[in-house]
């Protein structure tokens, strides 16, 4: 009988927490312009279209020196942001190869923002640019180089501010140095709704993790990624690959007892009705 039990308490919670993936982006189609969600997505350049491109399974940022580059990227349907209830998640993640630089003044970005309906629909469009100054959202930033441990944070951009890659404000600070230049490391940020309005924030570089609570103007509905890079020392490509957005759907209380209910009655009728020897 236990294992009957066993069985159907997995069956429950199996199908109570469910993960949608809302991108899973490995452009094998070598197409970085198809938004076909959730196998593709289309990403905007800051800079001009050639700056960003989809080669080798990849997505692979080029010109990143002397200045800001990055990509950006909408996983949900446009006018339909993925709104989190209390218990429920939003990961994103991905692979990422950054060349060695030169210099201290580099910063790496992967954000999850609301673009609050005001979305890119071509290139060349700069992330200085009032289309941004209603994004709100939550970031994880660090020096790739790994000499200032400070610069590895959690971010919350929550101002009207039109520069998309620095108007944000700093949530907290790591102590450790995370090394990215030169090697590819696995990147993910990690936001769950805990309260009416507390978000709980978990970001990772290549295995270290660093954590926040935002507990006060939380943000509760995303549909952007993006993946920026702020460093006039950097030189070559930035890669992109295996990006991964997923919606874990915790369910309300009423739906939880009935799923408990259901549970039950099984188990009343596994009892009832015992296999015969």
């Amino acid at each position: 009988m236990k294992r009957y039990i066993g069985a159907i308490c997995v069956m429950v919670v199996s199908w109570a927490q469910a993960d949608i993936i809302l991108l899973n982006d490995s452009f094998t189609d070598l197409d970085r312009s198809n938004q076909n969600l959730p196998s593709s997505a289309s990403w905007f350049s800051g800079g001009d279209a050639a700056d960003i491109t989809a080669a080798s399974g990849a997505l692979v940022m080029s010109n990143i020196s002397g200045g800001t580059r990055g990509a950006l990227a909408y996983f949900t349907p446009s006018g339909s942001p993925q709104a989190l209830a209390i218990g429920d998640s939003l990961s994103l993640s991905a692979t990422v190869t950054i060349p060695n630089s030169s210099g201290d003044s580099g910063r790496f970005q992967f954000w999850a923002y609301d673009s609050g309906g005001s979305r890119t629909v071509s290139d060349n469009q700069s992330f200085n640019n009032s289309a941004y100054n209603g994004y709100v959202g939550y970031g994880i930033l660090n020096d790739p180089r790994g000499n200032h441990p400070s610069r590895y944070s959690i971010n919350e951009r929550d101002s009207t501010a039109n520069n998309l890659i620095l108007g944000s404000t700093v949530l907290d600070t790591s102590t450790a140095a995370v090394t990215m230049t030169g090697i590819t490391v696995n990147v993910s940020l990690e936001i769950t709704r805990t309260g009416t309005d507390t978000m709980s924030l978990l970001g990772s570089i290549n295995g270290t993790e660093i954590t926040r609570q935002d507990v006060a103007g939380a943000i509760t509905q995303f549909d952007t990624m993006a993946i920026l890079s702020v460093n006039d020392s950097l030189a070559g490509t930035l890669t992109v690959d295996q990006v991964e957005v997923i919606y874990t759907a915790i369910p309300e209380p009423g739906l939880w007892s009935l799923l408990v209910s259901g549970a039950i009655l099984l188990v009343a009728v596994r009892r009832a009705f015992p296999e015969r020897a």
